[in-house]
């Protein structure tokens, strides 16, 4: 028989410890909701940009968590908006329309894994703004469900101090999964979600989001691991 001990941050693994943490996550999101978070400009700064892929696509790049595809990267493509600016002359409204070409935020089934990173981490940027369908499972084996708009799940994440990635798992013809993993260095916990969705649902005037969600799931600082020697029952050092 062998007992093995891994020091972590044990009070998040402890159930009731846990349990309230996640019956105030649910109890906050579902009852004090932050205001939605960017803006209706769906235009990005194109100084930013950088060629992405041999599509005409762009990407503005975002750090990553641990793996390169697991990241905050959002992705552009040129098109020419028409602009519209008013101006009164001699006491009349003169309006004026002008055509530029800038680079607009992907939406398009053509580019479902590009779309589904804008959905969730854009911020607004024109995107529609997706319903996430929330099946949230908790540490006692119980399952909550919550819809809430993406915005206002993202802003919630943000305000609790989280910093978000996502990476897509598995893109077919017919359907998109995906991960958004919200983590947070300074409380040493992470959020897992596991987003899934129709590719022809992609871009209705609401979307609509699957999502599997794991709550806090407490991080290994291995640096931390083998800081302190095992001693054998002797009491001398293990090398």
């Amino acid at each position: 028989m062998v007992e093995v001990g891994m020091p972590i941050e044990y009070e998040l693994l402890q159930n009731s410890s846990r349990r309230q943490l996640e019956r105030t996550f649910v109890n906050n999101l579902s009852t004090h909701l932050p205001p939605a978070d960017g803006s209706n400009s769906m235009t990005a700064d194109a100084d930013s940009l950088k060629i992405y892929g041999t599509e005409g696509l762009f990407v503005i790049e975002g750090p990553s968590f641990m793996f390169p595809y697991l990241n905050q990267n959002t992705y552009y493509e040129l098109k020419t908006v028409v602009q519209q600016s008013d101006t009164i002359i001699d006491g009349q409204v003169i309006s004026r329309e002008r055509e530029d070409v800038l680079p607009v935020a992907v939406a398009s089934e053509q580019h479902p894994a590009e779309t589904l990173a804008n959905l969730l981490l854009t911020g607004g940027n024109g995107m529609p703004d997706a319903m996430v369908n929330l099946d949230i499972h908790l540490s006692d084996y119980r399952r909550e469900h919550l819809t809430v708009p993406v915005s206002k799940l993202r802003s919630f994440l943000v305000q609790e101090g989280c910093q978000l990635y996502f990476a897509t798992t598995l893109t077919t013809p017919d359907s998109i999964r995906g991960m958004l993993l919200a983590t947070n260095d300074a409380l040493h916990y992470n959020h897992l979600l596991s987003v899934s969705m129709p590719v022809g649902q992609l871009l209705p005037q609401t979307p609509e989001l699957q999502t599997h969600m794991y709550l806090f799931i407490p991080t290994i600082d291995k640096s931390k691991l083998f800081s302190t020697a095992p001693l054998r029952k002797t009491g001398a050092p293990i090398h």
